[in-house]
């Protein structure tokens, strides 16, 4: 979230906020109130939700963010749940380059990438969703592949099929 943070406070765009779900630890609060001061207004924290809610709530937003370091080869060849979410909400999508995300995005398109500490291409992602055009196509693109392909509906019977 560090290079996130870095990249808002550069853009200093005051229509771009951030809301964030979960806890935020003390180091990281403690990181916002040294760095992010010019921004802190457009810093929100919605806590923990119950995961019935999550769906509901990301779809208020424009753009979810799949933020992920490959430090854990764990995280590095998986994708989070955030990324099924993002996309049954209808929301665009920014993923930091693991392995799984950019093949994943790249075979699916369904957001923007950026490498992995690439301050730059993060604010050109964010920039190129500023364009209402390129953002409204990218939410109805990722809602109808939500609605159509990517979903428990239908991958679950791939997966009784590969347990026949």
């Amino acid at each position: 979230l560090e290079i996130l943070i870095v990249a808002l406070i550069q853009l200093n765009d005051p229509n771009i906020h951030l809301t964030l779900t979960g806890n935020c630890n003390a180091a990281f609060k403690k990181y916002l109130e040294k760095n992010a001061e010019m921004i802190k207004d457009r810093i929100h924290f919605a806590g923990i939700l119950a995961p019935d809610e999550l769906l509901a709530f990301a779809s208020q937003f424009d753009v979810g963010l799949a933020l992920e370091l490959t430090s854990s080869e764990n995280r590095n060849v998986c994708l989070t749940n955030k990324v099924f979410t993002y996309l049954l909400a209808g929301n665009a999508i920014i993923f930091s380059e693991t392995a799984m995300q950019k093949t994943f995005n790249q075979k699916f398109k369904m957001g923007l990438s950026f490498h992995l500490n690439d301050l730059n291409e993060l604010k050109d992602c964010l920039i190129k969703y500023r364009d209402n055009s390129i953002l409204s196509s990218q939410r109805i693109y990722n809602y109808k592949l939500a609605a159509n392909e990517l979903n428990w509906e239908i991958e679950s019977l791939k997966l009784l099929q590969t347990l026949k």
